[in-house]
Formats: C-alpha cells, sequence, structure tokens
C-alpha cells in the first residue's frame, strides 16, 4: 500500500479513461483502491485523504437506480467527513445514495447530524443531541465537545455566506456563544480557512473577504451563475 499510494495518485483518473470503464468498473476500481490504501504507514494522513477522495468519487457512479449496493460506502463517507477536524464543506448531499441514508434504520441517525451540519442551526443541533444524537457523535468517534465547536464553525460559514460584514452580536446571537467569544471562533475560522476575513475589534464587525461554503451544489451553482451574469452586465457597462 506504501509503494501504491503514489501510483493511485497520480494515474487513477487516468486509468478510468484510458480503459474506457463503465460507471460500475470505476466504482470498483475507486472503493478497491480506497480500501487498500487504509493499510499505509509511510504516510497514513496523506494515504486517507487519498482513500476519502476515492470514495466521493465512487459516490459520483451512482445514480437513484442503484443507491441500495452504495448505502455503505455513503455511510463510510458520512462518517469521515463528521469525525473530521479539517473537513468543513460536503457537496454530495443532494447525492441520490447519501439520501438514501434517510431510508435506511441502521444509518438515518447519520444522515440526520450530516443535515444538521450542512443545513442547520447551532440550536437545531442542540436538539439532534437531546434526541439521541450523542449516540451518533459518539460512534463516528467525536467527543461531546468537538461536536459542537465543528458546529458552530460550519454555523458560522452559513451564515457569512454571501455577506460582505458580521457584528458580533449576529455571530454571538446565530451561534449561542457569549459576545467575549466571538473573537476566539472567528479567528479558528479564518485558521481552518472558512473564512477570509479581518476584525474590527473597535466597532466589533468582521469584514469578509471571502467565505467558504457549507456545500456547494444546485443552489450555490444558480448564485454562481446570477453572480457571474451580474459581473458580465458591469464589465459591459464598463467597457461602453
Amino acid at each position: 500500500a506504501d509503494i501504491m499510494l503514489g501510483v493511485i495518485k497520480t494515474n487513477i483518473d487516468s486509468w478510468v479513461s484510458a480503459l474506457r470503464l463503465s460507471k460500475d468498473d470505476s466504482r470498483a476500481l475507486y472503493v478497491n483502491c480506497a480500501q487498500a490504501l487504509g493499510s499505509c504507514t509511510r504516510k497514513p494522513k496523506t494515504a486517507a485523504r487519498e482513500s476519502y477522495r476515492l470514495k466521493l468519487k465512487a459516490l459520483a457512479t451512482f445514480d437513484k437506480g442503484n443507491c441500495d449496493s452504495g448505502v455503505d460506502i455513503a455511510a463510510q463517507v458520512v462518517s469521515e467527513f463528521l469525525a473530521s477536524k479539517e473537513l468543513f464543506r460536503f457537496d454530495f448531499f443532494q447525492s441520490p445514495v447519501v439520501q438514501a441514508l434517510k431510508s435506511s434504520p441502521e444509518h438515518k441517525a447519520l444522515f440526520d447530524m450530516l443535515d444538521a451540519y450542512l443545513n442547520g442551526t447551532v440550536n437545531q443541533f442542540a436538539q439532534f443531541l437531546k434526541n439521541g444524537g450523542a449516540q451518533v457523535v459518539s460512534k463516528v468517534g467525536l467527543s461531546e465537545e468537538e461536536a459542537p465547536t465543528k458546529m458552530r464553525l460550519l454555523a458560522l460559514a452559513g451564515l457569512a455566506n454571501n455577506r460582505s460584514s458580521l457584528t458580533f452580536d449576529e455571530v454571538s446571537t446565530s451561534l449561542e456563544v457569549p459576545t467575549s467569544d466571538v473573537e476566539d471562533i472567528i479567528v479558528k475560522a479564518i485558521g481552518k480557512h472558512l473564512l477570509e476575513a479581518k476584525i474590527n475589534q473597535l466597532n466589533e464587525t468582521v469584514v469578509i473577504s471571502k467565505c467558504y461554503p457549507r456545500k456547494f451544489e444546485d443552489e450555490e451553482w444558480k448564485n454562481l451563475q446570477a453572480d457571474m451574469k451580474q459581473w458580465r452586465s458591469t464589465i459591459k457597462h464598463i467597457l461602453e
């Protein structure tokens, strides 16, 4: 596996196209390579990132007609995302195979936690924990302190998306933390590359230049399309 790590990273995409693999065969290649990298000892973090990337590629090969066979893979990917202290965006929430987790008695709680992380608020996540979600948190490998911390960072990304500035009071209310803790959370979000922002301590505001969204799917593509049309119109006006 240590020898194959570099080979897989460099070549797997070209293997799929060169061998003209079907979706089923591509999926088999992605999944088997991902599993093989699980035994890497020389660069375990690099191997784990590549394994996660390959499993995401496997998810992309499923459609509504063949989701049942991919539920376990989807559950693995979702669990890794939920447990990670470095991953803060998930672009496969609308994927049919991920949505299939909602109908699975075994994995429904996992889906609910993902839904809370990507679409919910801090308050909604707290309700999830009270309604039995603490068991899921423990199952994916997060502590009772780590899960709310990640939720606050994700909620901050949701709050800051498409905003040019935020007040400390807005952040405090949305994240349900004292105003005195807001600056630390903003700094942590900047350190995790969720935001590019500047803190104005005097005015207790945050000026946002870039925000890393919690997910990037149909709605985000539509927003980007609208932005690009506006930019195009503005540039045309400037040229004239």
